[in-house]
């Protein structure tokens, strides 16, 4: 599990759970007993704090004020870049539940450091973050030091709150991915009682419980790891995006399929597009070859006529 800012404090309080195999909070938000306070936080957080009726509202911030806050370590022009790119308003609650932590006993923004079960985990900080500063990072690592499990922390000169998203990014993911693979090598899967809902919803249902059974887990590793040069930046690519998907949010697909310059369709269909509509797929310039399912032998899962099978 890895979270950035407020998804940083959410981090923690899923690991608390004993939910997490491996955990990384990066420049976290406050919670229950992280007691420092700095000034520059304070500033970072005064266009939302600064009026109380902003609890309920989504606040959007300036330019200077998303400067400071987000993009204190970059120049001027990734700074603009990143506000034209990034910057949407966004809810005030969290930010009064985070303040207002060690005042509220019965407050959400709280890590139990003691549960047992909580996993390794890494703090990483930004030494020029504003809005989450070194101060708040290490109380919150001081805290989670009380856990019995690994608890580290990683400190980056020189990057702001932007350390996920501006051009930086690789040493905030090669940190936290050189963590994860120390303990969390693991196969993952998607639970049967809610794989019809995440995968496909829209296939009948005796197609979607063969595919439950018989998916084949894939290492968590894989989903960090660089891919190398991608193809599309050489040979011509097509992207079909599904509307329905809950498992890749199409938004998410326009976006990749933008970047890769690739001839987009859409199609209204959940991520099992090649098991609702393998017949459809040539008009999409798609071909979809079938080999007989089996189960038992690795094989994974994908549909063809009849039975499952693999495209």
């Amino acid at each position: 599990m890895i979270g950035h800012s407020f998804g940083g404090l959410l981090t923690m309080i899923v690991a608390r759970r004993g939910l997490a195999a491996a955990s990384v909070a990066i420049d976290s938000a406050p919670f229950r007993g992280a007691l420092p306070l700095p000034l520059s936080a304070l500033k970072a957080s005064a266009p939302v704090l600064g009026n109380p009726l902003n609890r309920h509202r989504a606040v959007p911030l300036t330019y200077d004020q998303f400067r400071f806050a987000f993009a204190s370590a970059v120049g001027e022009d990734e700074a603009h870049e990143l506000y034209r790119t990034f910057a949407v308003p966004a809810s005030g609650t969290p930010l009064f539940q985070a303040a207002a932590a060690n005042l509220d006993p019965w407050t959400e923004a709280k890590a139990d450091d003691q549960n047992l079960e909580r996993g390794p985990l890494l703090v990483i900080e930004g030494l020029a973050d504003n809005t989450s500063p070194p101060a708040i990072n290490r109380a919150a690592y001081k805290l989670q030091s009380e856990n019995e499990g690994v608890t580290e922390i990683a400190s980056l000169a020189g990057r702001g709150h932007s350390i996920t998203i501006d051009s930086g990014w690789r040493e905030v993911c090669d940190t936290a991915l050189s963590f994860i693979r120390r303990f969390a090598d693991l196969d993952a899967y998607i639970e049967q009682s809610a794989f019809r809902q995440l995968f496909d919803a829209d296939v009948p249902a005796a197609t979607a419980g063969a595919m439950a059974a018989g998916q084949r887990p894939g290492t968590l590793i894989s989903l960090g790891e660089p891919s190398g040069e991608p193809a599309w930046r050489t040979i011509p690519s097509w992207y079909l995006v599904a509307r329905d998907d809950r498992t890749i949010p199409p938004e998410a697909e326009r976006v990749m399929a933008a970047r890769m310059r690739a001839r987009t369709s859409e199609i209204t269909s959940s991520h099992a597009i090649t098991a609702r509509e393998s017949r459809a797929l040539p008009r999409y310039g798609i071909r979809v070859a079938s080999v007989p399912w089996q189960p038992g032998r690795g094989r994974g899962w994908g549909w063809g006529r009849g039975s499952p099978a693999r495209p």
